[in-house]
């Protein structure tokens, strides 16, 4: 008997690649299926993400790594206060 799994990929970020506007923004206009949690937030990447952060002002940081994840397949973002810091995006002070 073969068994299928259900696996989905998330990227995860230090909620330091993002500022705060950019999750205040997330939750006033209920954009996208989130999944809150103590220190940050899961975003579920829909095939209409791209589009839909265009139309708000998401900071640079916040558009690079719903790019980088979406570009690796990930189904989710993970912004998490405790999540790990990367060299390679932008880092902003909140």
């Amino acid at each position: 008997m073969s068994e299928s799994f259900e696996i989905y990929k998330t990227f995860v970020s230090s909620t330091y690649h993002v500022e705060q506007d950019d999750l205040d923004i997330v939750h006033m206009e209920h954009l996208f299926l989130t999944y809150p949690s103590d220190y940050g937030i899961r975003i579920f990447l829909s095939d209409d993400i791209i589009e839909e952060i265009s139309r708000y002002n998401f900071s640079e940081g916040f558009k690079i790594l719903v790019l980088f994840a979406v570009s690796n397949d990930c189904a989710y973002l993970e912004l998490d206060s405790d999540g790990p810091t990367y060299d390679s995006f932008p880092v902003y002070d909140w």
